[in-house]
């Protein structure tokens, strides 16, 4: 998180978001994946050009990360407006 804070303190970006995930091992062909722990952090500027920081919480799904039929609805949503 301290490596982002210039960029969030000097104005270069609006916010930082830190997710901490776990390494896991892909049902589709055995490599190295990340899985959300649920745990992240909203890092905004503060008006003396500092940072806060935000710890949130959220509830993760684990047949999202292990799914290989068919991308997350959240995910073919983003996919199909690149197109």
């Amino acid at each position: 998180m301290r490596v982002s804070e210039p960029e969030v303190a000097n104005g270069n970006a609006f916010l930082c978001i830190i997710e901490e995930v776990r390494p896991r091992i892909s049902v589709g062909g055995l490599e190295t994946i990340y899985a959300s722990t649920g745990r992240h952090w909203i890092g905004r500027r503060t008006r003396g050009r500092g940072v806060f920081w935000e710890a949130k919480r959220r509830t993760v799904d684990p047949g999202e990360v292990y799914r290989v039929d068919a991308p997350p609805p959240w995910v073919a949503g983003a996919l199909a407006g690149q197109g």
